[in-house]
């Protein structure tokens, strides 16, 4: 689980840290972004902040992004870091082409996902550290040659009522982007 990750993983590389833990050794990539993600939702609260993203597509093919807070912290809206998390990925992807009409925040294995059709994943890395500012660590990465995030019956629209555990395939993308502060 993410208690395998120490806090000095925070400053290397993403894509290094997912590649080190079991799950990702034994075969399962998902859970090891899942892992990083999971334990990157506590870095939000530390100096510098630290964000990290896992980008991919859904299964019909949009872009989506996987977010270091769950499901019920994106709904919630309360913590100022988990809301500046959330923030900076909405603009991120407006800025890296999504359609803003279009954008959708789902769940994927608990944690918020953003499902941004238009979006150019290899953009958004940039555009994500943009929106947040030089005050954040920002990583993004993919998990490439697996199958999409994403399909109607598995990752569902993030509702107060539509919380909880389902779980998903892995997020596979394009790129690979780190900036320390």
């Amino acid at each position: 689980m993410a208690a395998r990750l120490a806090l000095s993983d925070l400053s290397r590389d993403l894509g290094e840290v997912a590649r080190g833990l079991p799950a990702w050794r034994r075969g399962e990539p998902d859970e090891a972004a899942r892992e990083t993600l999971e334990y990157a939702g506590s870095a939000l609260f530390r100096r510098p902040p630290t964000a990290w993203a896992w980008t991919g597509r859904t299964r019909s093919g949009e872009p989506a992004a996987a977010l270091p807070l769950t499901a019920s912290q994106a709904i919630a809206f309360r913590s100022a870091p988990h809301a500046r998390a959330l923030v900076g990925a909405l603009a991120g992807a407006a800025e890296a082409g999504a359609s803003v009409t279009a954008l959708r925040l789902e769940e994927w294995r608990g944690l918020a996902c953003l499902a941004a059709p238009g979006m150019d994943a290899e953009l958004f890395a940039i555009t994500f550290a943009d929106a947040l500012g030089d005050a954040w660590r920002i990583a993004c990465d993919a998990v490439n040659g697996r199958a999409a995030a994403g399909s109607p019956e598995r990752v569902r629209p993030v509702h107060a009522q539509a919380v909880g555990g389902r779980r998903n395939s892995a997020l596979p993308a394009y790129s690979s982007v780190s900036r320390a502060a």
